[in-house]
């Protein structure tokens, strides 16, 4: 029961900012970015955000530079989460 609880609480409270007004969100500071970003949340990703930054440097579109930059980890042998090196899980 503690499973399901949790989950609705999370659900609830994922979805409260998609009541709220647009407005309140475009007066935040930094609510619009002038400059690309490009992240990641692996250590993998960091080759992938290289490649990323420097296409978007030389002035790709935003959809090219993720699609070369995941291509990157994707074909390292050595990770073993995505690509050719990946160990599927199921």
């Amino acid at each position: 029961m503690a499973k399901r609880r949790s989950f609705l609480k999370n659900a609830v409270l994922s979805a409260l900012p998609l009541t709220a007004p647009a407005h309140w969100f475009s007066s935040l500071p930094n609510s619009r970015q002038s400059q690309p970003v490009v992240l990641s949340t692996w250590k993998h990703g960091v080759a992938a955000n290289e490649k990323a930054w420097q296409l978007l440097k030389e002035g790709y579109k935003a959809i090219d530079c993720v699609e070369e930059g995941v291509k990157v980890s994707e074909a390292d042998p050595d990770v073993n989460t995505v690509g050719l090196g990946g160990i599927p899980d199921r």
